[in-house]
């Protein structure tokens, strides 16, 4: 208490001290101990001394409080960023929507190996929500490539309209914001990227500082592609109503920044239109072709077939519901020794059931998936919702495993029928693929082989850890 006494009486206008002193004394009730203000009145003199010497103020304490209880955003008043010359390292805070790391979701996958390659020019930090405490332990395995990396539990969130706009809202989180803020008071950056569009709502913490923003799925695409789907017409007016929402939203939070990555052309040209060209960029995800290679022990579970995906990832769990419903039966009634192994974590309750099959296996998380790739004869990829790029494929080829996948699945990527991968249009198409590949061993090695080049030759993460430092690069310079 005497320490902000003595802060208070030297920061004070003159004029404005004088009365502070006058009536204090008044409001002694308000203080803890008077013991307290006359210990402080003792340093009286020093500081109307200290005061006196100093320049005058060109705020007033009125300004400066009406700042300081106003957001973060307002500290843009006292400073703004200066120009940094080209070859200098960029401070880059990641902003995430879900914790980098490997082994949970493809988004997750992405983010953490590009932290990973554009830490080796330029330092970055991290700010993420984490879903649990172990989830934000994992943390530590970013340390090695960021100078500071700083998680939240996502508990609670502020609406942000009466009618909810998902997946937006949930992400608006006070404890968030306010650790933001404190990240800010303590640390500069030339640029902050917001991996998930949901995370752009934090935007006006970072006035003048350059701004991207990763569309690791476009939303309001894919929440369309579950329209077609629907049956009830309720449901389906429902649905497109969600979508109308979703757009709106992304759109807004698409303008707030300078530039937005998408990951697919697919994805870009969702958004042509909507946003300004010049500020629509595409980086691929890729894949780590050197730790999914079977390094020649590649011997798979003859008549086996793998899944692999995050199931709070709904396209997952609308592809293998679809698949053991409309396409495994037709699969068993050929080659009924034939075994699915469905592998991801968070399965919910409608996928677990799916394992009362005896020819189905569901894994839950795993702690290495090379194992699944690497034991499956086909690696099936039945998506029939969602948008952006498919992990799961790039690390199907990375593991040299034939694949039978949707058209969908194969969006934005480099997919040729019959020569890296086989593409079914329906459900017995899919079927009739994928019992072509469980008779014939060769067509299965052939595949996979192709596919494998493929991976190593268009998807690899140093190659687009380079694109990314070189758009974070020009918008810093911008």
């Amino acid at each position: 208490e005497v320490r902000k006494l003595w802060y208070v009486w030297r920061n004070y206008e003159f004029f404005t001290l004088l009365g502070h002193l006058l009536f204090l004394p008044f409001r002694f009730c308000k203080l803890s101990l008077i013991s307290t203000y006359l210990h402080a009145i003792q340093k009286i003199p020093w500081i109307l001394c200290q005061r006196i010497q100093e320049p005058q103020r060109k705020i007033t304490e009125n300004r400066l409080f009406h700042w300081i209880r106003r957001s973060y955003a307002d500290h843009s008043h006292f400073s703004s960023p200066q120009p940094r010359a080209k070859s200098s390292s960029l401070r880059i805070l990641t902003v995430s929507a879900y914790l980098p790391r490997l082994g949970h979701h493809g988004g997750g996958n992405r983010v953490f190996h590009l932290i990973q390659e554009v830490s080796k020019k330029h330092e970055v930090s991290v700010c993420s929500f984490a879903e649990t405490g172990e989830e934000a332990a994992s943390a530590s395995s970013l340390l090695p490539f960021c100078k500071r990396v700083e998680t939240v539990r996502r508990r609670h969130f502020t609406p942000v309209s009466v009618f909810p706009y998902e997946p937006f809202e949930e992400f608006n989180c006070p404890d968030f914001r306010e650790r933001l803020e404190t990240l800010l008071g303590e640390e500069d950056f030339d640029l902050v990227h917001f991996e998930w569009p949901q995370m752009a709502q934090y935007s006006d913490l970072f006035p003048g500082t350059p701004r991207l923003l990763t569309e690791v799925e476009v939303n309001y695409a894919a929440h369309c592609t579950f329209l077609p789907l629907e049956r009830n017409p309720l449901r389906k007016v429902w649905k497109f109503y969600n979508s109308l929402q979703t757009f709106y939203r992304e759109v807004e939070m698409c303008r707030k920044v300078d530039q937005v990555v998408c990951v697919t052309a697919n994805d870009r040209n969702y958004l042509r239109g909507y946003i300004e060209e010049e500020k629509l960029t595409v980086v691929n995800t890729g894949v780590d072709t050197e730790y999914f290679s079977s390094n020649g022990s590649y011997f798979p579970e003859e008549g086996s077939l793998v899944f692999v995906g995050a199931f709070r990832h709904q396209p997952n769990v609308d592809a293998m519901i679809y698949f053991c419903r409309e396409i495994f039966p037709l699969i068993l009634k050929e080659q009924p020794q034939t075994h699915l192994y469905i592998v991801g974590s968070t399965p919910p309750k409608q996928v677990c059931e799916l394992g009362s099959h005896s020819r189905v296996t569901v894994t839950g998380y795993v702690e290495d998936i090379r194992e699944f790739y690497r034991k499956g004869q086909i690696v099936i990829a039945p998506l029939r919702t969602g948008v952006g790029i498919r992990g799961k494929i790039l690390e199907g080829w990375s593991s040299g495993t034939a694949m039978v996948a949707t058209p969908l699945a194969c969006q934005g990527i480099r997919a040729v029928h019959g020569e890296n991968i086989l593409i079914a249009e329906n459900a017995q198409e899919f079927s009739l693929w994928t019992l072509a590949l469980l008779r014939d061993s060769y067509f299965c090695h052939r595949l996979g082989t192709a596919g494998r080049q493929t991976a190593r030759q268009h998807y690899d993460w140093e190659d687009l850890g380079r694109q990314m430092i070189e758009l974070y690069e020009r918008t810093a310079l911008k």
